[in-house]
Formats: C-alpha cells, structure tokens, sequence
C-alpha cells in the first residue's frame, strides 16, 4: 500500500510539472498569434499604401502606440481600412513580467518576460 502511494505521489509531481511546462508554452503562443495578427494588418495596410514609415524610439512607446492608431484609423480614402481593431486593451509597459510588443521599424516582434524593454503590454488569458 505504502509503495503504491510512493508511486501515484512521484506521478503527480511529474504530471503538474508537466502541466506547468504546457501552461507555458499556451501562454507564449497566444503571444505570438497576437503578435501576427498585428503584424498582418500592417502587410494588409501597406498593399493599399506606401511602406509604413513610423520611427523607432526604444526611449518610450511612443513609436508602437503611432503604428496602432494608424492601423485603427478609418479613412474613407483607403480602402480596407482600418486594418486592425481592438487594440484598446494595448498599453505601453516596461514591465519584465508581461509579454510586450515592441515597433522594430517594419513589424512588431515579441519581447518575452524576464527581458527588459519598452513596449505595448500584449494581454494573454492568464493576465500578463
């Protein structure tokens, strides 16, 4: 009896191990689908327009929030538009502990938590 509760109790620390890998790797995925999703719209914005031209300025987000205001702007004279919505839950963060989306001069790349760098906060199901 005592042997097979040894058993079921290294089971169980090697399952929720285990499972807390897989929350992980969720978590970082759906970071990234954000991420191209995004990034998608601003292939969609520059088939109708000339390249995005927003500046890099790693001093603040000032350069992510520009590049999100234009995706969602709706211009009657750019078909198509706006090419991205529902950024409102986007801020600017430095927090190490979220996923952030940071403006690289031609797409969005994805700073994981534990780097440092300024960027937009990209809000995931478990709330970083």
């Amino acid at each position: 009896m005592l042997l097979a509760i040894s058993i079921v109790g290294i089971l169980s620390g090697m399952a929720i191990s285990r499972f807390s890998d897989l929350r992980s790797s969720a978590v970082e995925t759906v970071a990234e689908h954000k991420l191209s999703v995004i990034n998608e719209s601003i292939r969609s914005y520059e088939q109708m327009m000339p390249t995005l031209t927003v500046t890099v300025d790693d001093s603040s987000s000032a350069d992510e929030l520009a590049v999100i205001a234009l995706l969602e702007t709706r211009d009657p004279a750019i078909p198509g538009s706006p090419f991205f919505e529902g950024a409102g839950t986007m801020t600017a963060s430095a927090n190490a502990d979220h996923y952030r989306a940071r403006w690289n001069g031609f797409v969005f790349e994805l700073i994981s938590p534990g780097t440092n760098g300024s960027g937009l906060r990209v809000q995931v199901a478990d709330g970083t």
